[in-house]
């Protein structure tokens, strides 16, 4: 979730998980959070060097995403473990909770 779009008290309670009290699958939820928005973490990262256009930004992110391979190869694990190295640096997103999920489970094909 990209944290521009919502009030304060919103954005807290979805990165705090209140915001899924009582529902059935809360205890499975992990809410992925960019602060304030994938673009500025991309930047902070490094992995972005400049803004880009929303007319652009579907061709550019499929260039700096890691893209799927099946089965993944050494060479797209090493990718998705740099721009995981990356993004751990940036405090105001915790998308590195959901890659090492993805990357526990690729590990494991």
């Amino acid at each position: 979730m990209d944290t521009d779009d919502c009030s304060e008290a919103v954005k807290q309670a979805y990165i705090s998980g209140r915001m899924f009290d009582g529902h059935w699958a809360k205890d499975y939820i992990v809410p992925i959070y960019n602060i304030n928005n994938l673009e500025d973490v991309m930047c902070k990262s490094g992995i972005m060097t400049k803004r880009i256009e929303n007319k652009e930004k579907g061709n550019y992110y499929s260039r700096i995403f890691p893209i799927n391979t099946d089965p993944p190869t050494k060479e797209s694990m090493a990718q998705i473990k740099s721009f995981r190295e990356k993004l751990s640096k940036v405090k105001e997103t915790n998308m590195t909770e959901l890659i090492d999920y993805c990357l526990s489970i690729a590990e494991n094909l």
